[in-house]
């Protein structure tokens, strides 16, 4: 990613009065002060395809396919010393399936970010079950006396057979194991890289989108664009860097995340919300604390319009918010509606979201008709 590259003298500055404006909009969307909470938006789970079921202790069948869960998430501060995170998943009347994980001591205004949580469980916890998983964290510090669950939600689990049992009778029971995640498709997430690479709050700290697509990476790579409009008129275009979340046989049950960061190029102005060095650097940013209002981003797939986000920009540069950022306990993300022009990613459950949106937490006001 391009790195923007400040005069010595304007950085000492910049990173001070970056650093109180980052308080400041931190202390705006958290809660009150309290433990560690889940920011919802960040969750994302998946499953990890077994060779082996076990019906019993010590008893692997190597016939049947099983799953085990992986889950990303972000918490966002204070986390103290010695605090532990458990991720509890129940399918069906099987026994609890379990990870726990421990994260660097945070402060209030920073957040820490787990991936992949779920590699330590052995094989033997493998399920089958498909339908309604209900998962939960805790939050976890003994000395602290602390237990509490900070987040609950319900997964959606499938099956299909990647292999034609008629042809393949071996694979008869060997069924592939994925979470439902169309629920994804209307919503976007209006956000920026907020941290420089010096660790120091970003000083111009420009506007990026987040949405998804059915289909793995190469489905959306090189054949996507967005291009935000600012009162009808064509301000910034970009193209996405993605990251797909599956381990089934085919991209048909696999979703991709595209994050689009309008960093400008040749022909092509960069968009920050705000410049705390001055406009000097990049005099042909658009700023959006400078230029308030209605805007639309409109991302072609395929050589088709596929989605449209629409959103306003208020007198302090940032999206406003009508509850749904602080519902879920998110920060630096505003959730969008998406309006899904044409489904250019192949064929979907348009009703997933009433109650599959954020794993069982659903906020209604995001969804657009």
């Amino acid at each position: 990613m391009e790195e923007f590259i400040l005069k010595t003298k304007q950085l000492a500055v910049a990173a001070l009065a970056a650093a109180l404006s980052m308080s400041a909009f931190w202390a705006r969307n958290t809660q009150a002060a309290g433990g560690p909470t889940v920011d919802k938006t960040s969750v994302v789970v998946w499953m990890n395809k077994q060779g082996v079921y076990f019906p019993k202790p010590g008893a692997g069948n190597y016939n049947t396919w099983a799953w085990l869960p992986r889950v990303d998430f972000r918490v966002n501060g204070p986390i103290e010393e010695g605090t532990k995170f458990v991720v509890d998943y129940t399918a069906g009347k099987g026994p609890v399936i379990r990870s726990e994980v421990s994260g660097e001591t945070v402060t209030e205004n920073r957040g820490y970010t787990f991936e992949g949580v779920g590699s330590d469980v052995s094989e033997e916890k493998g399920s089958i079950h498909t339908g309604p998983v209900s998962m939960q964290i805790r939050v976890v510090n003994p000395a602290q006396k602390l237990d509490q669950v900070i987040y609950k939600g319900t997964l959606d689990v499938k099956k299909y057979l990647p292999y034609d049992p008629k042809q393949f009778p071996d694979f008869k029971n060997k069924y592939d194991y994925y979470v439902d995640q169309d629920w994804r498709l209307p919503i976007a997430f209006l956000t920026s890289r907020w941290i420089g690479s010096d660790g120091n709050p970003e000083t111009t700290p420009p506007l990026a989108l987040k949405l998804w697509f059915r289909g793995d990476s190469g489905e959306v790579e090189g054949k996507t664009e967005a291009q935000l409009f600012y009162q009808g008129q064509p301000i910034s275009t970009c193209n996405p860097g993605t990251r797909s979340w599956t381990t089934t046989e085919t991209s048909k049950f696999t979703w991709t995340e595209a994050s689009f960061t309008f960093l400008g190029g040749e022909n092509n102005r960069p968009v920050f919300y705000s410049s705390q060095d001055g406009t000097d650097s990049y005099p042909t940013a658009h700023l959006l604390d400078k230029n308030p209002g209605e805007y639309e981003i409109k991302v072609t797939h395929k050589g088709k319009l596929s989605r449209s986000i629409k959103f306003t920009i208020g007198s302090d540069g940032k999206p406003v918010d009508q509850g749904a950022a602080a519902a879920l306990n998110t920060r630096g993300r505003w959730p969008v509606a998406v309006k899904i022009v044409e489904q250019t990613d192949g064929k979907w459950d348009a009703n997933a979201w009433k109650t599959g949106m954020f794993y069982g937490n659903p906020i209604a006001s995001l969804i657009k008709p």
